[in-house]
């Protein structure tokens, strides 16, 4: 926008809280227009909005008093990796930088944040406000001086272990089934008031189990972070856990090698070891299958790769965060991370707004930041299809014969579930499913381009 005395302003929208390249964007927009003889001076402002977490938690309605952006899901398939420690430097990497951080403990089993994170209060409080609901704790550590910010976070040792929950306040086994496990997530994430986060890291627990569902279909996890070590026997599960979140339609945002390498200082020369052998990326790769097919192999061709030594003091944690020997590492994953994040932005949703359209059907909105897409699933279509491909099936469900379609909810990126009038809840439709019976159909109502 040009006034009548040469100011020039130009607004920036990065999509994302934190954006790693802001400033330098912002500079040589500033540098690139500068010199043009009918302006004489140059403003750039960030309108980067807040993100108000709509369609980020697909039951953003039942949180507690809370608004998260994006929430990002540390994981490995092997125990012992690391994956905490990776968790916990992440978020304090990303708290470093200004932003309003929370990180959940997902693994009930073997709860790792209270050993490492030092809280403010030992206590988990009730909401003032309302009896069911709880306070997450906030770190010792405070980032940025007096003004700065602390780390929100909750984990399932910060119970106390009077509260009745086997393994609360991880002094003794959890010893809870699946389900059980599963429930007690979705009450530390749905029954806090996390307020507002810019960013929520999950520590999810070791494996492809109920936990890991749970949260992929509770949440619209915005990508995951896999942790591994170059061993073989690490790399055999961390290619399932890439195969689980591709499933799922969590997109893989970086993959961190972890005790990947060790430094060895001799007073007349100093070397460098690789323990577990080098190579992970390819290693992964092949481990998924010589070739990876589509959106998988794109990614783990591109996303970040960070290579972390073997912990110069194994035996105790840091005072601060990030850890102060490792520091440009963690900033480096932050880096990926954001960058990755940004790059989904950028690109038409995966995953789009649903209802239930009013003559009958389901009609999906997808929405990018230049280009728009809606569909329509005819009712009659969704009957006799398979949930996970949308291949029609030999036998249709009786449960939806003379039923209508009466609700939708959708369950994290993967998909939707479906309710029909006769009380029946089908299965799962994953949205790949949904958007190939649309087309099929052929019912596409408009494909347009947003002109700014």
């Amino acid at each position: 926008m040009l006034n009548h005395d040469g100011l020039l302003k130009i607004n920036l929208d990065f999509l994302i809280p934190g954006f790693t390249h802001r400033r330098k964007i912002k500079e040589a927009c500033r540098e690139a227009v500068k010199s043009l003889p009918w302006v004489s001076a140059v403003q750039v402002v960030d309108i980067t909005k807040p993100v108000s977490g709509g369609g980020v938690v697909s039951q953003q309605e039942n949180l507690a008093k809370s608004n998260i952006g994006f929430v990002v899901g540390v994981s490995s398939c092997k125990g012992g990796v690391g994956k905490s420690t990776v968790a916990v430097n992440l978020a304090f990497a990303l708290l470093e930088r200004g932003l309003r951080v929370g990180l959940l403990d997902a693994d009930i089993y073997g709860p790792s944040v209270p050993t490492l994170v030092p809280p403010l209060s030992h206590s988990v409080r009730r909401s003032p406000s309302n009896p069911k609901h709880i306070l997450p704790l906030e770190s010792l550590q405070l980032l940025g001086g007096e003004e700065g910010r602390r780390l929100k976070m909750l984990s399932f040792g910060h119970v106390n272990p009077r509260a009745g929950a086997p393994g609360a306040g991880g002094k003794t086994a959890a010893m809870v089934r699946g389900p059980i496990a599963s429930k007690i997530i979705n009450q530390m994430l749905f029954a806090t008031e996390w307020g507002h986060l810019d960013y929520l890291v999950v520590d999810m627990p070791p494996g492809t189990g109920d936990v890991h569902i749970s949260l992929a279909q509770g949440l619209c996890l915005s990508g995951a972070v896999l942790v591994t070590t170059p061993h073989p026997l690490a790399l055999a599960d961390a290619a399932k856990g890439v195969a689980m979140f591709a499933e799922l339609r969590v997109p893989t945002l970086a993959v961190v090698e972890n005790m990947a390498y060790m430094d060895c200082e001799h007073p007349e020369h100093s070397h460098r070891l690789y323990p577990f052998g080098q190579g992970g990326r390819a290693r992964l790769m092949q481990g998924l299958c010589e070739e990876p097919p589509g959106p998988t192999g794109e990614t783990l061709r591109r996303c970040p790769l960070v290579s972390l030594p073997l912990s110069p003091h194994p035996d105790q944690a840091p005072v601060t965060y990030p850890h102060p020997l490792l520091r440009p590492q963690y900033s480096s994953l932050a880096d990926g991370v954001l960058d990755e994040l940004f790059l989904l932005q950028t690109r038409a949703l995966l995953v789009p707004s649903v209802q239930i359209h009013p003559r009958g059907g389901l009609l999906l909105r997808y929405f990018g930041p230049q280009s728009a897409e809606e569909l329509l699933v005819p009712e009659e279509q969704l009957r006799g299809r398979d949930p996970r491909s949308g291949d029609r099936t030999a036998h249709p469900s009786q449960q939806q014969s003379g039923a209508r379609l009466q609700g939708v909810e959708v369950r994290g990126s993967y998909g939707a579930a479906l309710q029909w009038s006769d009380g029946s809840h089908e299965a799962i439709f994953s949205f790949q499913a949904l958007r190939r019976i649309a087309t099929e159909s052929r019912t596409e109502l408009s494909i347009h381009d947003v002109q700014e």
